[in-house]
């Protein structure tokens, strides 16, 4: 004798019993020297997650070798073009347009418009219109070609960008001399070192650059 079940659209059945689904993974974990590295399997950002490291031997930015969970953001949604009626992917967390290349997106903070034209500033005109949005980094210390900062106050920097939308300028004092960055290479570019059994963020010397304010 046969028996017929009916199974439910939204259930998966195994035999004569129903089970409640596991959530898909947006990855895997892949073997390599040393322990492990996740790859995504489904769309990220390729802005704010944190798959990039800075190769001092090259003097490059290269995938890290090691991507832990944790270090990617599927936080994306759809949008629509009102010219055009297409959708297209933007990401919630930090406003990247899928549309613009990555590398210009990384410069411009997530932003997908295009370059307005602006009128040249002099140096000290443009240290006058920085000066207004200034955030000093606290207890910023210098070694093997990084700018160092805890771990706290890297978050508390990236996190006051953010409610401000992006509109600071974070200086770090060292020897008698002020050095500023933009928040995307913060963002970018930054490392986890290990000195003295505590862990700080760095970001390398050459993306910072010398200023008057």
């Amino acid at each position: 004798m046969v028996e017929e079940i009916t199974v439910p659209d939204d259930k998966p059945v195994s035999g004569f019993e129903e089970y409640e689904p596991l959530p898909d993974e947006p990855y895997y974990a892949k073997t390599i020297k040393g322990g492990e590295s996740w790859i995504a399997i489904q769309p990220y950002c390729p802005v704010c997650s944190k798959t990039l490291s800075y190769d001092r031997n090259s003097n490059m930015v290269r995938t890290k070798w090691s991507i832990d969970k944790k270090d990617y953001v599927f936080d994306l949604r759809y949008n629509i073009d009102e010219e055009t009626g297409d959708k297209y992917v933007v990401c919630n967390k930090c406003r990247y347009d899928f549309r613009t290349p990555v590398e210009d997106a990384r410069q411009k903070y997530g932003s997908g418009s295009k370059k307005k034209p602006v009128k040249k500033k002099s140096r000290f005109e443009a240290d006058q219109l920085l000066s207004t949005n200034i955030e000093f980094i606290k207890n910023g210390t210098f070694a093997d070609g990084f700018f160092l900062m805890s771990v706290d106050e890297f978050k508390r920097v990236i996190t006051k960008s953010y409610e401000t939308k992006g509109g600071i300028t974070p200086i770090i004092s060292y020897g008698g001399t002020k050095y500023t960055i933009t928040i995307p290479q913060m963002m970018t570019f930054y490392k986890e070192i290990e000195q003295e059994n505590e862990v700080l963020v760095g970001i390398p010397r050459i993306y910072w650059k010398q200023t008057a304010l």
